[in-house]
């Protein structure tokens, strides 16, 4: 038993007989009443000392265990927000673009009225298109491209609003993702490179289609 063989060696110096052998039950049978209690308190004591830390490190695993289901749970929740971020960025894309179109149809229906107006005019008086009316009709259509392309413009800037949102959903997702993962780590536990972090796919967005 080593505890016990050491217990005997730190104290065969001081108590054995000068005839005693090197053999254990020599060195045991050497000892005092006293010196044989002292060797049974080492002995205890080793077995406390070595059970004892081999129950720490089991609590240490178990702690680091629990943190680990924590943490994976914790980002897991935070990866599920992101298909919900980008379901959201597509049904703004969607709004977004029908009322683009019904915009363009609107101001489409507009011009054609304008036209058809100017059309009626010249045909009331049965004259054929003048100069001067060459020119209005010419303006009809500048005033229809230029109104178009106005809006058409806003729209593109909405867009790019939405997907700044979306990235910046993203970026906090992220951010609460590496939290997480820097508090898992004090504890012990240790997650992959691209735990944590967010998919070159999952930063852009297609609008769902819709853009």
């Amino acid at each position: 038993m080593p505890f016990f063989a050491t217990a005997l060696a730190a104290l065969a110096g001081g108590g054995a007989t000068a005839g005693a052998t090197s053999t254990v039950a020599s060195v045991w049978g050497a000892l005092g009443v006293g010196q044989k209690a002292a060797v049974f308190g080492k002995i205890a004591g080793g077995i406390k000392g070595f059970f004892g830390g081999r129950r720490d490190e089991a609590n240490k695993r178990a702690e680091r265990r629990m943190y680990r289901k924590y943490a994976n749970q914790a980002t897991s929740a935070l990866q599920a927000q992101i298909p919900e971020e980008q379901q959201y960025a597509s049904q703004r894309s969607q709004f977004l673009r029908e009322r683009g179109e019904f915009k363009q149809a609107t101001i489409l229906d507009s011009y054609e009225r304008n036209v058809e107006k100017m059309d009626m005019g010249v045909g009331t008086t049965g004259m054929a298109y003048g100069a001067d009316e060459n020119l209005r009709r010419g303006n009809l259509l500048d005033a229809y491209q230029n109104q178009t392309g106005v809006a058409q413009l806003a729209q593109e800037e909405q867009y790019m609003g939405i997907q700044r949102d979306y990235q910046s959903r993203l970026r906090d997702i992220e951010g609460k993702m590496l939290d997480v993962q820097r508090y898992a780590a004090d504890k012990g536990v240790v997650f992959g490179v691209n735990k944590g972090k967010i998919s070159p796919e999952q930063n852009q967005t297609n609008f769902g289609g819709y853009r």
